[in-house]
């Protein structure tokens, strides 16, 4: 009993902190990921005088041009704010490495969310011209 208990929690605690992925489906989006993960550094890493300040709230921004020429880029834009009065963004390395590694490399979808213990945490992708 106790086991089957552990692994029904166990799922529900997985699917509770799962990103939710929308967009258009881009079948070569995996391999274009680069641009997502610089933004998610920027965010996350909390070097002084770059990315976003500690613990607040705000937008990071990286881009990937595409193809011969450079005419087009993949510009990604990451999102974090706090849903409750809660302070801080504990989970800014995971929760942005889930969205990367379920909507854009899983179902490379551009763009997703993230929300769990007063945190929502945004990215969005999409092809503009350079």
């Amino acid at each position: 009993m106790k086991l089957m208990t552990l692994s029904v929690l166990s799922a529900y605690v997985a699917s509770t902190l799962a990103a939710d992925c929308f967009g258009i489906v881009n079948k070569g989006l995996a391999d274009l990921a680069d641009p997502y993960w610089d933004a998610r550094y920027a965010m996350c890493h909390n070097e002084p005088n770059s990315g976003c300040g500690y613990q607040q709230e705000c937008s990071t921004y990286a881009s990937k041009p595409l193809g011969y020429g450079g005419q087009m880029k993949l510009q990604v834009t990451l999102t974090r704010k706090y849903t409750s009065n809660k302070k801080g963004f504990k989970d800014c390395w995971a929760a942005t490495e889930d969205m990367i590694n379920q909507c854009v490399k899983g179902q490379q979808r551009y763009a997703g969310t993230w929300s769990a213990n007063g945190q929502l945490y945004q990215v969005d992708g999409e092809i503009v011209e350079a």
